[in-house]
């Protein structure tokens, strides 16, 4: 069984790493999104990134990163050229028409949604790849409310950690004026017709195409006793 644990930046990993998580999933193959990396206590399997901007900010972390053995993916960029095949860049779209009648590893290019998102990227990229589960960590997609302004799990830690956020604490870029998931949600309907088995880690996500689980689930569930 061909399994990864995708770590995005959602406030509610939190409740993850006060329940143990860094400990419970060290031996797994993980793909942190961005900054998340930033928060763990060791190298992980592989770093992916959509934007030239988080790389720019990160470029040393990055190189650092990849000569530990960290596997390096992204969204093709002429940016990176001269960085030769020190990192695994993929060519990405946005429309969801041609998904209409072809799967996700029918395509040559990696669906990343209409708005661009990393977290689109990675689970695209694990779908080509024939990953079997999927554990989404992090997947809120906003937090609860617009008054709720923690978005992030690393939030508080942006200045400490040097973090470059387009969306922390603006829940309004996921959310409209009534609380309710904006259209770009919609684009987590491509996967529908995928046959990998995707597990959502975070009960109150408002991303619903995928089984909820709570995180003693999903510890359960890594470490076979389901």
């Amino acid at each position: 069984m061909k399994e990864v644990v995708v770590l995005g930046g959602g406030d509610s990993i939190n409740d993850g790493i006060d329940k143990g998580l860094w400990d419970k999933i060290k031996d797994k193959n993980i793909w942190s999104l961005n900054s998340i990396f930033k928060i763990m206590s060791y190298i992980l399997t592989r770093l992916v990134w959509v934007d030239v901007s988080f790389f720019k900010n990160e470029a040393h972390n990055i190189k650092v990163l990849g000569k530990k053995g960290v596997k390096l993916h992204c969204k093709r960029h002429l940016y990176y050229s001269f960085l030769g095949d020190s990192i695994k860049q993929h060519d990405a779209f946005r429309d969801t028409e041609i998904l209409e009648d072809n799967s996700m590893k029918e395509i040559s290019h990696v669906f990343m949604g209409g708005h661009g998102l990393v977290g689109i990227f990675a689970l695209s990229l694990a779908i080509r790849e024939e990953y079997d589960t999927i554990y989404l960590l992090g997947y809120d997609w906003g937090s609860l409310s617009n008054e709720h302004r923690k978005t992030h799990c690393y939030q508080d830690k942006i200045k400490e950690l040097n973090i470059r956020s387009t969306g922390a604490g603006k829940p309004g870029i996921y959310l409209n004026t009534d609380d309710s998931p904006n259209k770009n949600i919609l684009d987590f309907n491509m996967y529908d017709k995928e046959k990998a088995k995707i597990y959502n880690v975070s009960p109150l996500s408002h991303i619903t195409n995928f089984e909820k689980i709570d995180y003693l689930e999903f510890f359960r569930r890594i470490s076979n006793e389901v």
